[in-house]
């Protein structure tokens, strides 16, 4: 165990320099300019994805009400057409098909005072087994639902769409993808 004062800075400053604290610099990339070393960057886990248009119908279970609020408990049919590459630089995925549809049920998991949704559970109608993440939002009436699924080799499929007002057609967009940090 170390005893004189002496001893002890060179210890602390073997275990600040070891810390990366006050030590000097080399090997990272921290230049101050804000910027990540690409070299440093965590592997993108996106393998290759593809953009579709997203299309389709909201069967409300309760019937929207002109000025009111989205109700997004129903039946969801949404259609992913027209694919091409995504704006991020991916590779387009040759597994995506031309087009894919999707029928899911939405149930309002809990309702407040004024009967609206304030949670939602979602079944896949199409096959049981896949599971969804669900986020469905009111723009002044209309819906718009945001659903993710992920299967266990690594695709994915997500899509975003928003009535075109009260009970009228979805539209958005989808994206089909492989990944590799299942």
């Amino acid at each position: 165990m170390p005893s004189s004062p002496r001893t002890w800075s060179s210890l602390a400053l073997v275990v600040l320099t070891a810390c990366g604290v006050g030590g000097v610099k080399g090997g990272d990339d921290d230049d101050d300019d804000g910027q990540i070393d690409p070299a440093d960057a965590a592997p993108d886990p996106i393998q290759c994805a593809t953009k579709f248009a997203a299309t389709g119908e909201l069967d409300h279970e309760i019937a929207p009400v002109e000025g009111g609020s989205c109700d997004g408990a129903g039946s969801w049919t949404v259609t992913l057409a027209t694919p091409t590459a995504d704006e991020d630089g991916h590779d387009q995925c040759t597994a995506a098909p031309a087009e894919q549809t999707f029928n899911v049920t939405v149930v309002a998991t809990d309702r407040d005072e004024n009967n609206l949704p304030i949670g939602y559970s979602v079944t896949d109608d199409d096959d049981g087994a896949r599971t969804w993440e669900i986020n469905v939002d009111d723009k002044s009436g209309s819906c718009s639902g945001s659903f993710q699924t992920q299967a266990p080799d690594g695709t994915t499929w997500s899509w975003h769409a928003t009535e075109d007002g009260a009970d009228g057609p979805l539209a958005g967009q989808g994206f089909y993808e492989e990944r590799d940090d299942v």
